[in-house]
């Protein structure tokens, strides 16, 4: 806790002290100590965030950027409103970023800079366990710009929900996000757009507990369990 507590003293040293940062930085510290509380809570019951992003390629540390940041919250079977924000970024949107997504610069102009979304953006979430479907690229890109301004990574339990396809129908076991959602009749009208897919995951959560439930894997723990012996029986 007190290595948590000098990491956000650096990450808000010089900034002007506001409302915004010190929910930011109290949020932070309760994520912290929700860790083990986590593991031993019903699924159905688990304060989850689906999260999801758009960005202008694959590549952070080549100059890709977000351009959109969604987050939905999710607990013991009650969804809030969700958070979304445009990014506003230096560079030109990739033609085909903008003909899969739909956003364009105009989206971007008034948009606020990443430096001011993410404070909300963690405000949001909270001590959430964050979920979503190749979640790697939405946390890398997130981690890059933390560590860049800041020096520090996300702390927050992540789950990715295409590793838990394969617990719950073998043929899933490659199974991409559109595939996930046909497979439950997930209806994603937002489809390529960071608040559509993060609303989209909490849907896909839904069923995907219920299903874990009729294997009794009732716990993140036991969650955790079951991935760590199907990842060693995959080795085998």
């Amino acid at each position: 806790m007190q290595r948590l507590q000098q990491m956000l003293h650096r990450m808000l040293g010089g900034t002007r002290p506001s409302l915004e940062n010190e929910a930011w930085k109290r949020n932070m510290l309760r994520e912290a100590s929700e860790h083990d509380k986590q593991l031993k809570t019903p699924l159905s019951a688990l304060k989850v965030a689906g999260i999801d992003s758009e960005t202008t390629g694959f590549s952070p540390e080549h100059g890709d950027e977000i351009i959109s940041l969604a987050a939905a919250r999710w607990s013991g079977g009650t969804a809030d409103e969700p958070f979304h924000s445009y990014v506003s970024i230096q560079a030109d949107i990739p033609h085909m970023v903008s003909k899969l997504t739909g956003i364009t610069l105009e989206h971007l102009h008034q948009a606020p800079s990443l430096e001011k979304v993410i404070p909300e953006f963690f405000n949001y979430i909270g001590s959430s366990v964050l979920l979503g479907y190749f979640v790697g690229h939405d946390i890398k890109f997130i981690n890059y710009f933390l560590w860049k301004k800041h020096r520090t990574r996300i702390t927050h339990r992540v789950l990715d929900l295409y590793g838990i396809m394969p617990l719950l129908d073998s043929n899933l076991e490659h199974a991409n996000f559109d595939e996930a959602c046909q497979h439950y009749g997930v209806v994603n009208s937002g489809r390529h757009t960071a608040l559509g897919d993060a609303l989209a995951v909490i849907d896909l959560w839904n069923h995907i507990v219920r299903d874990l439930e009729h294997q009794e894997i009732v716990t993140l723990e036991h969650l955790y369990q079951k991935l760590a012996k199907n990842r060693n029986t995959n080795k085998t």
